[in-house]
């Protein structure tokens, strides 16, 4: 088998576990509170993200909070600094961001 084919079988694989996790997380009732780390523990296996942030509003119009953060080398919020066009994107089209380098974040 080739190498490529082979990694795209373990990334699969690996996809898999991450949704069943989820879906395990998922089924007994928790306070959203509870779920924070845990959701950035999925993301981290599902995409390995240099950093991760769990943004919510409590209403309309209100300005987002960061409930969960992480960077890639363990350690909690850091220095996060968050492009405030970045974020009013994230809520308004429902989207979210992934980047290989922070070079291409400049936009």
């Amino acid at each position: 088998m080739r190498p490529e084919r082979r990694k795209g079988q373990r990334t699969r694989s690996k996809l898999f576990e991450v949704f069943a996790e989820a879906g395990d997380l998922l089924i007994v009732p928790r306070s959203p509170e509870e779920l924070f780390e845990p959701i950035l523990d999925l993301v981290e296996a599902a995409i390995e993200p240099e950093r991760a942030i769990l943004l919510l509003t409590d209403c309309e119009g209100c300005e987002p909070q960061i409930k969960a953060s992480r960077l890639r080398d363990g350690s909690g919020r850091g220095d996060l600094t968050l492009s405030q066009s970045m974020v009013k994107r994230v809520l308004t089209e429902k989207t979210s961001f992934c980047w290989k380098t922070a070079a291409e974040t400049t936009a």
